[in-house]
């Protein structure tokens, strides 16, 4: 696939994207740090983890956002209902983050477009 095609067809999906998406996509993409921590939280739940504030203070760059700005994207996202907060079943007293099942749906929808953008 030439470098022609793989920018025209991305810019048909970034198109396509933006007009026919609904709030959860928006939410994700943002800003990079909307993005980073929803990868994160997205990471977590394929790989059957669980995420903690803390291991997003760790894992994100701080080039992304301080402590509060991260704290404050991630009660942005549950307070619009994109994550869930939840008691962990591994230590009661930790708070983790899941994605909720229409994020999920974006999520994959949106990692489903950009597998199609780069084969053939």
């Amino acid at each position: 696939m030439t470098y022609q095609l793989i920018i025209k067809n991305l810019i048909e999906l970034f198109y396509k994207e933006r007009t026919h998406s609904h709030l959860n996509e928006f939410f994700f993409l943002s800003s990079h740090l909307h993005f980073a921590i929803t990868l994160e939280i997205a990471f977590a739940k394929y790989t059957n983890e669980e995420i903690t504030l803390e291991q997003l203070y760790e894992r994100i760059p701080k080039k992304f956002g301080s402590r509060s700005t991260i704290k404050a994207t991630l009660s942005e996202g549950v307070k619009n209902g994109f994550f869930i907060k939840n008691v962990s079943m591994k230590d009661k007293r930790m708070k983790v983050y899941r994605l909720n099942d229409d994020s999920k749906v974006s999520v994959e929808s949106w990692l489903e477009g950009r597998k199609k953008l780069y084969e053939n």
